[in-house]
């Protein structure tokens, strides 16, 4: 590629390998790209350009690299020279020829002074680029490239010309690399581009490679046999493939028996001419005798010559049937079997039978694939085909399979379809007994019956074993249900983010119960790695002694992004109170909290759960993730997403922040965390819940300190509201002090929420860090403040008065002046 002032330019892409044959399959390829081009140092020694990446094929053949970058040069005027070396493994440095080459123009660039300049052209594979005019501050052309030959052998090079003349702000672009032609048939690879240099800088690393492949040419087939078969007639097909350029005259040929490659010597022919030969053509053969098998083979001319088909067709005008021999079973198991038969004087010839599937089970779960096609062996006059059940662990009852026979080389007889019953096994029950050395789902011995959890079983855990259970199994479930459990069970599940696990979210086709005992998720330290993630396709029961906790389980001990200097007391939603030092920044989003809560100075912050319940959702004991209460600082509440058809219950849902109960001037408390509930049935409402039993409330301030945690935030949405359209509420259980919960949060989109309602109560204080946009705002108790810090906040609705609250410091409000749209309805 083509350098600018003082940069070397780029190296061109990896090679070519020997060519093979590709065979049918997914393979993982990797052409290498070219180096960088060197560097121009002011004082030392300048850079050579750089080695190119090596190429890969499923490390079935020899590696061929990129080529190597160009020198960097000191001439103001010049620039620097194309990359290349003949690629061959991790290439050369220097610059050389390639094949299929083509050099982009340069660029036009600008100077801090305004002065305007002109890139050198990107090298070419057959010649370098053109330099640019300074005086016109028009850019060079980008060199030619060689002709692209596929026949013959061809030794290519990885490398472009050199770069044109030119100074400039903005590189050229680099041309395409060369690349080896290698040998045909095959697959070959050709280089990818080198990379033009920046005003006194390297040139941009060489593109990557492009793959071609290549298959030997057959220029005429018989397309998958004979369509449309009736006792008298049936559609004789073909097709040309692309290539030919003048008239073809296209011969079906067909009878009882094959023969073979002499026009003249078949039962009967019929010639097609073809003014543009490509594609599929067909024939119907008329006059056929039923219950016959014949033979049918095409042909084309022109002035080439006459080519025929590689291989000889047949069809049979007599029937095809099924006649089922047994249906299957998950016990045992057994396999069912449907038999595909033709008569007895037409077996001569193998004969392909397609077939398609219906019916309740799940082709790939319920039993094992089937391709679609069996095949009758020469001789034989019927095929089974083979139905393997699949034991899925699911209480599914009997399924059934449907096979249908489908049109092919045949007559489709009677029966055409025929129904195979595959019996259930009958759910699969696993009990925790917690008899293994360790307290992981995946180790057999926890089991009764002894073995590890498999996809679709139910899982109990009850008062066989109280011992906790760390959950590892990446397996969706039928059920689950804790009932007189007390232990407790922590998913090992991840956030998902690159370099994270694979297992983050837990799967249950049925209901979740927890009627004792305690789900959770695993502890994280100073990184967001564990959450609680379940998506449940039944219902969702908490007991009066059951519990969905991630108290305690956010960031550890004066780790998060809302941890003060003096690591006194976490932030998350609400800011944690203040002792030496101001506490932490709020963070997170609102409308979907996913954020763990910051750790305080002698706890872990609150974790984080989402709960997908397509169901409803009852709540008789507790759904928190409360910060941790402690006698020094405290810590932050974590997140709760919980999306549901309905909700109702006594229980509580809670992100509260810590409690300090010490006397010490440390004894801060932290702040509350983050709620989002969405109702998703039509009129569900959360009057059967109970708003004041959802709580983001900051930490109580202990008996000493006078300053509690700021609010979190709760986000309610019922069957009635439009998405985005729901109530904020925040609220402080009317605690002392001037605890902030802050808008916008850091990593919070101003207007993600503008279109909801915001509500403070109870001694809520809602800060502006930076404009912010909401829907509607209200202050519906005294002891509320709105503090504008100098900001605007935009109102997207009519103006109305903010008492009993209190606005301060300050800032503006803009309203809305008018309405926001008309809709007029016409039926």
């Amino acid at each position: 590629g083509g350098g600018a002032h003082n940069g070397g330019g780029g190296g061109a892409g990896g090679l070519v390998y020997d060519s093979f044959v590709l065979l049918s399959g997914i393979y993982n390829i990797g052409v290498g790209r070219g180096g960088a081009g060197g560097e121009f140092v002011s004082s030392g020694e300048n850079e050579c350009g750089k080695q190119g990446e090596n190429s890969f094929f499923d490390s079935m053949l020899l590696a061929v690299g990129g080529g190597g970058g160009g020198g960097s040069v000191q001439k103001a005027t010049e620039g620097g020279s194309g990359g290349g070396g003949n690629g061959f493994r991790l290439g050369n440095k220097e610059g050389a020829l390639g094949v299929l080459g083509q050099g982009f123009p340069g660029g036009i660039g600008e100077s801090e002074s305004n002065t305007h300049y002109a890139s050198g052209g990107g090298g070419g594979a057959a010649e370098p680029g053109f330099d640019g005019n300074l005086d016109i501050t028009k850019a060079g052309n980008g060199g030619a490239g060689l002709p692209f030959h596929i026949t013959g052998v061809l030794q290519g090079y990885g490398g472009g010309g050199g770069g044109g003349k030119g100074k400039g702000c903005i590189a050229g672009n680099g041309g395409y690399g060369g690349g080896g032609d290698g040998f045909w048939p095959g697959a070959n690879w050709t280089g990818g581009g080198g990379g033009g240099g920046s005003d006194s800088g390297k040139g941009f690393f060489g593109g990557h490679g492009v793959v071609i492949v290549r298959y030997p040419y057959i220029a005429i087939d018989n397309a998958n046999g004979a369509t449309d078969v009736t006792p008298n007639s049936a559609s004789l097909n073909t097709w040309i493939a692309p290539g030919l350029r003048s008239d073809t005259t296209m011969y079906f040929c067909w009878g009882s028996s094959d023969a073979g490659t002499d026009i003249a010597t078949w039962d009967n022919s019929f010639a097609m001419n073809v003014p543009e030969p490509f594609g599929p053509f067909s024939h119907l053969a008329t006059g056929l005798s039923a219950n016959n098998l014949y033979y049918y083979r095409t042909a084309m001319s022109n002035d080439n010559g006459l080519v025929w088909a590689p291989d000889v067709a047949t069809f049979i005008t007599g029937e095809i049937w099924f006649e089922k021999i047994k249906d299957a079973s998950e016990i045992g198991p057994e396999t069912g079997i449907v038999r595909v038969i033709r008569a007895d004087h037409l077996k001569a010839e193998e004969l392909n039978v397609f077939y398609s599937l219906s019916g309740t089970a799940t082709f790939g779960e319920d039993y094992e694939e089937l391709s679609g096609k069996a095949t009758i062996p020469a001789g034989q006059t019927s095929v089974d085909i083979l139905l393997v059940p699949i034991f899925d662990h699911l209480g599914e009852g009997t399924e059934t399979v449907i096979f249908s026979l489908e049109a092919g080389p045949y007559v489709i007889g009677s029966p055409s379809v025929v129904t195979v019953e595959i019996e259930d096994y009958g759910q699969v029950i696993r009990t925790w007994t917690g008899l293994g050395d360790d307290e992981y789902a995946s180790t057999s011995e926890n089991w009764n019956p002894e073995g590890p959890p498999f996809r679709g079983e139910n899982i109990i855990l009850n008062t066989t074993s109280h011992k906790n259970m760390i959950w590892d199994l990446d397996i969706l479930l039928c059920d689950w249900l804790q009932d007189g459990y007390t232990g407790s069970v922590s998913l090992e599940q991840d956030y998902g983010y690159p370099g994270q696990g694979s297992f983050t979210n837990l799967r249950v086709l049925g209901n979740c119960t927890i009627n004792s005992g305690v789900l959770s998720h695993v502890e994280n330290e100073n990184k967001q790695t564990h959450r609680l993630n379940m998506s449940i396709d039944g219902d969702l029961l908490v007991g009066v002694n059951g519990a969905i906790d991630a108290t305690g389980k956010g960031y550890t001990v004066g780790i998060g992004p809302g941890i003060p200097e003096s690591r006194s007391a976490g932030s998350h939603g609400g800011r944690g109170s203040t002792s030496t030092f101001a506490s932490g920044p709020c963070y997170g989003s609102t409308l979907n909290p996913v954020d763990l809560g910051s750790g305080g100075r002698d706890n872990s912050g609150g974790g984080a759960i989402f709960l997908d319940v397509k169901g409803s959702t009852i709540i008789n004991g507790f759904l928190k993730a409360d910060g941790k209460n402690t006698s020094g600082g405290a810590s932050a509440g974590g997140s709760i997403i919980l999306r549901t058809a309905s909700l109702a219950g006594a229980g509580t849902i809670s992100a509260d922040g810590g409690r300090p109960s010490g006397g010490a001037y440390s004894a801060r408390a932290g702040g509350g965390g983050r709620i989002a509930i969405t109702l998703n049935e039509p009129g569900a409402k959360f009057d059967e819940f109970g708003i004041d039993n959802i709580t983001a409330f900051g930490g109580k301030p202990s008996a000493t300190q006078k300053d509690s945690g700021g609010a979190g935030t709760i986000y309610l949405e019922d069957g009635n509201t439009r998405t985005g359209y729901g109530i904020f509420r925040i609220a402080n259980n009317d605690h002392t002090g001037t605890p902030d919960t802050e808008f916008p949060a850091e990593g919070q989109d101003p207007e993600e929420a503008n279109t909801a309602t915001f509500s403070l109560y109870d001694g809520a204080a809602m800060v502006l860090l930076d404009d912010f946009f909401v829907g509607d705002i209200r202050l519906n108790t005294d002891n509320t403040l709105l503090d504008l810090g100098e900001k605007t906040l935009t109102v997207y609705h009519k103006e109305h008065s903010l008492a009993p609250g209190t606005v301060d410091n300050y800032g503006e409000i803009i309203w809305e002046t008018g309405p926001r749209g008309t809709m007029y309805v016409f039926w």
